[in-house]
């Protein structure tokens, strides 16, 4: 009787389940699967550590096409195999998001929580803005993930208004040089913003200003003139946010439900404004004065360098004093 050729026929196995793993895992950038995104819940989950909660919810939820909230054990485990995830980050993940993100079932299933329920929980109040992004972005190392949750929520909530680093260490809870190596990673390029300070006079120079206006002046051209500007903080580009002001309305409406109930709910949003305004204040915990200096963005200047990125022009708005 001839012996069985194990290793022969192991061989062939391993072959496919190593195929089938690598096709799996990048489902996602082959099929450029989207999901829509709350960048206030990805704000929350950065500050309260719920970021690898949030990711596998944005992952089940884009394998989760009729958005019947139930995924089975089958489907939990080709979302973590196109994640990159171990078994042990699984387990780790569906027990620390129990009843905030999802629910198990006896079968190893999930019912995912709707986002208002979620936002409940996190204690965010009303979502301001909502955009789809690619799951590829959702995979990767877990500070590369961080950076793509937290710059483009703040992009996409700013709108194009200029913020500071230090700002964006206080939304996101972090240093300022966390922030500065997440804006690296993620791969989002800043404007930058100049606030326009006085039109320079024929034969004026930049150098006779440095002494009292300091290194952060800048002269530039701008419909035939030039202009003493000072540079204040950068911007990130807008995000497309086509398709989504039904469900940004949907998900708030279920914000103010579930808030009823408990609480009394005063909605404190943005607002509508078509005008995009920046309010240069240097610390936000202090009181902010009667008059603040208002900017309203005049236009873009196309740098004379080839390859440099535009420069967004701001000027100063005077607030009308009103008796």
């Amino acid at each position: 009787m001839n012996p069985i050729p194990v290793r022969s026929s192991c061989r062939p196995v391993c072959r496919a389940s190593v195929n089938q793993f690598q096709a799996s895992r990048s489902s996602a950038c082959r099929t450029g699967v989207v999901v829509l995104r709350f960048a206030d819940l990805d704000i929350a989950a950065l500050s309260y550590g719920h970021v690898l909660d949030l990711t596998f919810w944005y992952a089940l939820r884009s394998q989760d096409p009729a958005g019947t909230g139930h995924l089975d054990g089958d489907c939990v485990s080709r979302t973590r195999v196109m994640l990159g995830w171990s078994s042990r980050v699984l387990r780790q993940t569906v027990t620390a998001g129990e009843r905030v993100f999802w629910a198990q079932d006896q079968h190893r299933g999930l019912w995912l929580k709707c986002p208002a329920r979620i936002a409940t929980a996190l204690g965010v109040q009303s979502f301001r803005k909502a955009f789809y992004m690619p799951v590829s972005r959702l995979r990767g190392p877990l500070g590369l993930v961080k950076a793509r949750l937290a710059i483009p929520a703040i992009a996409a909530i700013r709108c194009g208004r200029p913020i500071s680093v230090e700002t964006m260490a206080g939304m996101l809870k972090v240093s300022p040089r966390t922030v500065r190596r997440w804006i690296r990673k993620s791969g989002i390029t800043p404007i930058k913003n100049l606030a326009i300070v006085a039109p320079l006079r024929p034969g004026s120079r930049l150098k006779d200003y440095l002494a009292t206006g300091g290194p952060n002046l800048r002269t530039i051209k701008f419909r035939g003139q030039r202009f003493l500007c000072r540079q204040i903080a950068n911007s990130f580009p807008e995000f497309g946010q086509e398709g989504v002001r039904s469900r940004l309305r949907h998900a708030n409406r279920s914000v103010r439900r579930l808030r009823a109930g408990a609480t009394t709910f005063v909605h404190t949003g943005e607002g509508t404004r078509r005008s995009r305004l920046y309010v240069e204040s240097g610390n936000r915990e202090t009181t902010i004065p009667s008059h603040p200096v208002v900017y309203t963005l005049v236009g873009t200047v196309k740098k004379p360098v080839h390859g440099a990125p535009p420069v967004r022009l701001w000027s100063p708005v005077i607030p009308e004093v009103r008796g």
